[in-house]
């Protein structure tokens, strides 16, 4: 198998402006880049999951004060009749 590193040095030494020097920065420029694109991926990524998570949590926290507000409702009554629900869920899905 042909490493590229070896065909690449023997292009270097037929066209001198390229050395080891040069390829080892276009290596490493070219692994900053990546990282630079995967970084970015990943903290898009987290603050999608971010601007969800606050959504989520602030929606819930309007309708239990709706509930209370509204009808009387305890956040406690709400959470009784829900622990069922999870309950049930985590039953069927351990089936």
């Amino acid at each position: 198998m042909v490493d590229r590193k070896d065909v690449y040095f023997k292009y270097c030494r037929r066209h001198p402006v390229y050395t080891q020097d040069s390829y080892e920065v276009s290596m490493n420029f070219l692994v900053i880049i990546v990282a630079f694109v995967i970084s970015w991926l990943v903290f898009t990524a987290l603050l999608k999951i971010l601007k969800t998570t606050v959504t989520t949590a602030l929606t819930i926290a309007l309708l239990v004060l709706a509930l209370q507000l509204v009808w009387g409702i305890t956040p406690q009554t709400v959470w009784q009749q829900v622990q069922p629900i999870w309950q049930a869920i985590v039953g069927w899905v351990q089936r």
